[in-house]
Parts: structure tokens; C-alpha cells; sequence
């Protein structure tokens, strides 16, 4: 199954960021392949939104850094600030040297809970 997606590729070029918008989406194959060249997704949820994307726990599979408005985060298991920084509430010019340090890896019982068929299965225990 290909999902297609709506996507937004940003890349910080020396002092300049250079935005490319796919307009007419890309497969989630490509949004992969592109997660695993990138240092950190960018996570920008609509106001009022409730519960995760898929950014997050696509940053925590990859070992990427996530960069998000979400401020629930911070209540979920797998949060750390070393791995994601939510806006608003860290000052900006923290970024930089926020994505330029290693993640750190989310423990392997924390990333299961995470997994499709975990996640699926949960829905099925009285």
C-alpha cells in the first residue's frame, strides 16, 4: 500500500534555509528514504489538536531529533528534551545547537509500545 502524502522538505543551507513544497505529495517511501538522510523532523500540529502524528514516532524509530508545537509531549513516555525540543517553550536560539548533538536513544521497551502490531494488539486486551 503507497500512502501519498502533502510534504514540505526544508534544508538549512549555511545562513539560509531553502523550503521545497511537493505539491502533489510523495510516497511514504520517499518521505522514509528522506527521514533517514535528515537530522530532525519538524512537527507542526493544527491548534486544538489532540494526540500524536506520525512525526514523533517516526523520530524515535529513526533515532532523529523532533522539533514540534506539541506541547502534550512532554507527557508522553518517550519524551526527553535532549530529542525533542517543543516551541514555546524552549527559546529559539537554542535550536542550532540542539540539532547539531547526537539523540539519544529511546529505550527499546518505551519505542515497543510504539510498535503497529503492540499498538493494534493493545486494542484487543480487556
Amino acid at each position: 500500500m503507497i500512502f501519498i502524502l502533502s510534504v514540505i522538505h526544508i534544508v538549512y543551507i549555511g545562513h539560509g534555509i531553502k523550503k521545497h513544497t511537493f505539491k502533489d505529495g510523495i510516497s511514504y517511501d520517499e518521505i522514509i528514504s528522506r527521514i533517514k538522510g535528515c537530522r530532525a523532523i519538524l512537527d507542526i500540529v493544527q491548534e486544538g489538536q489532540h494526540g500524536l502524528t506520525w512525526r514523533p514516532m517516526e523520530a524515535m524509530c529513526f533515532g532523529k531529533k523532533l522539533i514540534t508545537n506539541f506541547t502534550d509531549i512532554i507527557n508522553y513516555p518517550f519524551y526527553n528534551p535532549e530529542n525533542i525540543f517543543v516551541l514555546g517553550t524552549r527559546k529559539i536560539n537554542e535550536l542550532p545547537s540542539f540539532v547539531s548533538t547526537s539523540p539519544v536513544k529511546v529505550d527499546k521497551s518505551i519505542r515497543d509500545e510504539y510498535v503497529f502490531e503492540n499498538w493494534l494488539e493493545s486494542f484487543f486486551i480487556e
